[in-house]
């Protein structure tokens, strides 16, 4: 049960620093681009 507790913890945490993430880089297309430098 704790594990499924910390799972779920874990996974909102990932969500949360992908938003923030697109926010600040705005474009997609940007991110795919830097991704392939």
């Amino acid at each position: 049960m704790l594990y499924l507790i910390g799972f779920l913890v874990i996974i909102v945490v990932i969500i949360r620093l992908n938003v923030k993430y697109y926010q600040l880089k705005g474009n997609p297309k940007d991110f795919v681009m830097k991704k392939n430098d």
